[in-house]
């Protein structure tokens, strides 16, 4: 027998054996194994949850399409994302003094502009992809891609009001 026909009668074999074997196949599972709940693991930064303040059905009426929630990796911080990908946000809220939150916007390495209006002092980054405000010991950040200035501010205001609330 030529070498390659030896290959070829061990693949075949191998290949009936693995079908007489396999048996039924089972679905395939759709759980990808525990769900971790982050605030087991981590600090709390805020006696508030960030989801109370504002709801999907808000932040998606502001930005004018619907979008899903794709993480909550504390209580703190929220991530949503478009249905087609291409706007995501993610909102954070923490416990902070106004000192600290002084001493972060006016780290030189990021040009923070003034916001004037909006909560006790609010900034955006140059870009215009973060907008952060401080209210009532608490600090709120708001990283975006691909977000309008316009709906960014309606969520900011509408999780700033509930903070004084």
């Amino acid at each position: 027998m030529k070498p390659i026909a030896k290959w070829t009668a061990l693949l075949l074999a191998l290949a009936l054996l693995a079908t007489a074997c396999g048996g039924e196949q089972q679905p395939a599972d759709e759980d990808n194994g525990p769900t971790i709940n982050y605030n087991d693991y981590v600090k709390p930064v805020t006696d508030r949850k960030i989801g109370d303040l504002i709801t999907l059905d808000e932040v998606s009426a502001a930005l004018g399409y619907s979008v899903a929630q794709t993480g909550s990796y504390t209580d703190s911080t929220v991530s949503y994302q478009s249905e087609d990908g291409l706007h995501m946000i993610t909102l954070t809220l923490e416990n902070m003094t106004r000192g600290d939150f002084d001493n972060i916007t006016s780290d030189p390495a990021v040009v923070w502009l003034l916001h004037e209006g909006l909560g006790e002092v609010a900034y955006w980054d140059t870009p215009h992809t973060e907008l952060i405000a401080y209210q009532n010991g608490y600090a709120v950040s708001m990283s975006v891609y691909n977000i309008a200035d316009a709906a960014m501010l309606q969520i900011m205001e509408t999780i700033l009001t509930r903070l004084n609330g």
